[in-house]
């Protein structure tokens, strides 16, 4: 069976234009199909709530007078009841002045996420908190109904230290180096979760910004269906007119193959071979072209392994299984193998 899969091996590599062809054709139907199940499962995952979110000043804007003020103590109770915001801020101490990233979770908590090299060299033992790692931040919030993704875009690596500020110095908006103009950047690093939405923070967040100098424009997220009919509409007759076009193009690859490599499939079952050799040593190349076509497309996914990966891996398996399945039949068909096997 090994020498049969490894002579396969020579044979792609022997036809190489014939394998570069299929390949090409089977690479562009896996990109296509995976592409349209990942657009298709958006779809279906998707649900209403709050997208993006900015501020629009709508009249001047006295930066040195109470009105900042105002809306951060507004926006600190209103974070104490739901939603989670994230924002950059200036830190000054006897050892570093730089920029730290703030987050600010449900319930009012005010986490530091800092780099574990800045940690030991600048933080350590100036501030009152917990240390947890960023995976158990993101996890807790993930449990609570906030979405991973939003998360993990704000992530600063894996390397990343997170402080569970304790001191009472830091535990509130007015705490930091926070300009009235620097509230919209608040308001974009705010998420909300559909429990949020449901108990009424939406509203009292909207509530912070009425009558004062600001617009808050909302962008709401309204389940829709229209990328999903496109891909029912045309993209999915496109894919059903390529499989069908791969299994013609397939039972020609595999008689051009067959005529050939006539005399040489004849020196084989001379020696032996049987129809089962010979399947395995068709099924090896098809093997080697889909393998090819893997290792691309998980190129493309930056070799992570996620659901696009393993809907790769189950596509693949689909296309291999009809290759053998074309390969037998085409196998038994072979006349000059039946003849063979009827002597046998």
């Amino acid at each position: 069976m090994l020498t049969d899969m490894l002579l396969g091996i020579k044979d792609a590599i022997k036809n190489k234009m014939i394998a570069l062809s299929f390949f090409v054709i089977t690479a562009s139907l896996l990109i296509v199909l995976v592409a349209a199940t990942l657009s298709f499962k958006d779809d279906l995952s998707m649900t209403e709530g709050i997208g993006y979110m900015h501020l629009v000043p709508i009249k001047f804007v006295d930066e040195k007078g109470d009105e900042g003020k105002n809306i951060l103590e507004k926006l600190d109770r209103v974070y104490k009841d739901g939603g989670i915001a994230t924002f950059t801020t200036v830190y000054k101490s006897s050892k570093i002045t730089t920029n730290i990233s703030v987050l600010v979770c449900n319930g009012g908590e005010y986490i530091w996420i800092l780099s574990k090299k800045d940690y030991n060299s600048y933080f350590k033992g100036d501030v009152k908190g917990d240390i947890i790692t960023w995976k158990q931040v993101v996890d807790d919030l993930v449990y609570q109904g906030y979405g991973r993704e939003w998360l993990d875009s704000f992530s600063q690596g894996e390397e990343s230290i997170c402080i569970k500020v304790k001191d009472n110095k830091y535990k509130r908006f007015e705490d930091y180096s926070i300009s009235i103009l620097d509230i919209d950047s608040i308001v974009e690093g705010t998420y909300f979760s559909k429990e949020d939405i449901k108990n009424g923070v939406v509203d009292k967040f909207i509530q912070v910004f009425k009558d004062s100098s600001f617009y808050l424009k909302v962008n709401k997220i309204n389940k829709d269906f229209k990328e999903m009919n496109f891909i029912i509409s045309y993209v999915l007759i496109y894919v059903i007119f390529i499989i069908l076009e791969i299994i013609s193009v397939l039972f020609i690859f595999l008689e051009h193959i067959k005529n050939k490599m006539h005399k040489v499939f004849m020196i084989h079952i001379t020696y032996g071979a049987r129809k089962r050799d010979i399947i395995i040593r068709n099924f090896a190349m098809s093997f080697v072209v889909i393998s090819a076509d893997i290792l691309i497309l998980f190129y493309l996914n930056r070799f992570r392994w996620d659901f696009a990966a393993a809907l790769i891996m189950v596509i693949s398996l689909f296309f291999l299984l009809i290759m053998l399945i074309a390969n037998v039949i085409a196998t038994l068909n072979d006349d000059f193998l039946s003849e063979r096997s009827d002597r046998q």
